[in-house]
């Protein structure tokens, strides 16, 4: 019901803003030879600062001579978005907004760029033949292509860290976990003691976590039970020896929700964890710079999940065995294809008077210099040095109390479409140097994985039909997985349950799901 009245919501202002979106089809013609009007929804990072103030788009958009009329979204573009599909009338580009069944579920409401690539998008055209396996990845199986992407040769193949505390574990004399039992005592130990050595026994929380389903959150622990999790798993597809299956219906996830819902009881992970937002996840593990509140969490790095003046205190937690005489293989997560190259970042709505002007002005963004100010910030924001030798460096902020990696996401426009091509000289924000540091205790577990246990869940292609039967019965199985948080805080008995739970995902459409995702993967291995 929360979900369905947010969507009403969601639907009766775009009702009533109706006219915002009508220049995407109707009045984007330019007048008396001056700019093109183009209207654009950008989906940004919660960090990102108001992109209209970026000189570097505002320069593109001269180049192209186009004026964008944008609308900004970082929250719950999720319901959003469904009611604006629905409505029909959408802004000329959405940039990071649209992909997956969308094309589908929606037909006929976006344009397919091929033809318009070939006329009017020579950076496009040009990163497509460097990179031939990137168009493969944003064309349907019709041959149409939606939507643009981003390939970045400066990745790192794993997203999300686990990280503790290790003053905290000095301060208390303990050594860094190596299975879950000691990771049980050691957040036992965070709970009763002065960890942070403040004077105030009550203020540590031992673990803090995203909502399931989310990037930075306890489910990589099954890789602990030899789940090969990867691509960030959220939607809980991975691929077992060639298999594809959902973890969120696998046993070991009932075995993670027993020890996490077992945490929770005791006190050991953050009462608010069902309920609060990124940005107050993202809050509670920098307290503002003051001291350490967070013992063991999940991030991109140190400085991004803590800040500069706390990261220093936590380390990278190597991948726990499950017992101590737990034998074979224990995973990670392996994010190398959704990190490295993405599918959805630009689409284009096929009922825009102007497609054209569209594409020539979102095909600068696939110039590589381009794409190393959409990423980092632009040169003429003081955001990135051009060294005149042709090599770029990010400079870092002025103000010596901002985390570089805030900054960046503050000066970027990571959602749009991009190229980081793997000639271009580019010296990125220190804390991708520092990232590949921190991912050091993963190396082994990376070499684990190989085309029958990765799941590129980006880079399946299926036929309307199917996108069809996926996206409704998807919604359905969404509301099965849920039961997560109640099972966390304690409703219900997660044993008792767990046939019946799983029985419900199968009458949601699991299944057929599973068989036409096999079916996709199987065509993807044939490929290769």
């Amino acid at each position: 019901m929360k979900h369905f009245r947010t969507l009403l919501i969601a639907l009766a202002c775009l009702i009533a803003a109706g006219p915002l979106f009508a220049g995407g089809s109707q009045q984007g013609a330019a007048q008396a030879g001056g700019p093109v009007k183009l209207t654009a929804i950008a989906v940004t990072h919660q960090l990102t600062n108001d992109i209209t103030t970026f000189k570097w788009l505002k320069e593109l958009q001269q180049k192209a001579n186009v004026s964008v009329e944008w609308q900004q979204i970082s929250a719950d573009w999720g319901d959003k978005k469904a009611a604006l599909f629905a409505s029909g009338d959408i802004p000329d580009m959405i940039f990071g907004g649209a992909g997956g069944t969308d094309f589908s579920v929606y037909n006929g409401l976006f344009a397919d760029l091929v033809p318009l690539i070939e006329s009017s998008g020579p950076n496009i055209k040009k990163m497509f033949a460097e990179k031939p396996a990137v168009r493969v990845l944003v064309t349907q199986l019709d041959g149409k292509i939606y939507s643009l992407p981003k390939y970045n040769k400066i990745v790192n193949s794993v997203a999300s860290l686990m990280f503790i505390n290790k003053t905290w574990l000095d301060r208390l004399g303990l050594q860094v976990p190596s299975t879950w039992d000691e990771l049980k005592a050691v957040l036992i130990a965070f709970r009763d003691n002065d960890a942070n050595g403040n004077g105030d026994k009550t203020d540590e929380i031992p673990m803090d976590f995203n909502q399931l389903g989310g990037i930075f959150t306890p489910h990589y622990l099954m890789g602990s039970l030899g789940l090969p999790i990867s691509n960030y798993g959220q939607s809980g597809y991975f691929a077992e020896d060639g298999k594809v299956k959902n973890w969120f219906f696998d046993d070991r996830f009932k075995t993670l929700m027993l020890f996490l819902r077992d945490l929770y009881a005791q006190g050991l992970i953050n009462k608010e964890v069902v309920t609060q937002d990124y940005s107050q996840y993202q809050s509670l593990g920098r307290n503002d710079n003051k001291y350490a509140k967070v013992g063991v969490t999940f991030g991109w790095d140190r400085s991004d999940r803590f800040g500069d003046a706390l990261g220093p205190e936590y380390i990278t937690v190597p991948p726990l065995k499950y017992r101590a005489d737990s034998t074979g293989r224990v995973f990670y997560s392996n994010d190398t294809y959704i990190e490295g190259a993405n599918g959805d970042n630009w689409s284009l709505s096929a009922r825009s008077s102007n497609k054209e002007a569209a594409v020539r002005f979102v095909d600068q963004f696939m110039d590589p210099v381009v794409s190393a100010q959409a990423w980092l910030g632009g040169i003429s924001d003081n955001c990135l040095k051009d060294n005149g030798d042709g090599s770029y460096a990010f400079i870092m902020p002025s103000d010596p109390q901002m985390s570089p990696a805030i900054w960046a996401w503050t000066n970027s426009f990571r959602y749009a479409p991009y190229y980081i091509a793997d000639y271009l000289k580019l010296e990125p924000e220190p804390s991708y140097a520092e990232a590949a540091i921190m991912r050091e205790p993963y190396l082994e577990q990376l070499g684990y994985y190989n085309n029958s246990n990765i799941y590129p869940e980006s880079f399946m292609k299926y036929s309307a039909a199917d996108n069809q039967t996926l996206a409704l019965n998807e919604t359905n199985i969404g509301s099965v997985k849920e039961r997560w948080a109640a099972w966390l805080v304690g409703q219900g008995d997660i044993e008792a349950e767990w046939k019946s739970y799983v029985q419900s995902a199968i009458d949601a459409g699991l299944n057929k799901n599973l068989e036409i995702r096999q079916k996709a993967f199987d065509a993807y291995l044939k490929a290769l």
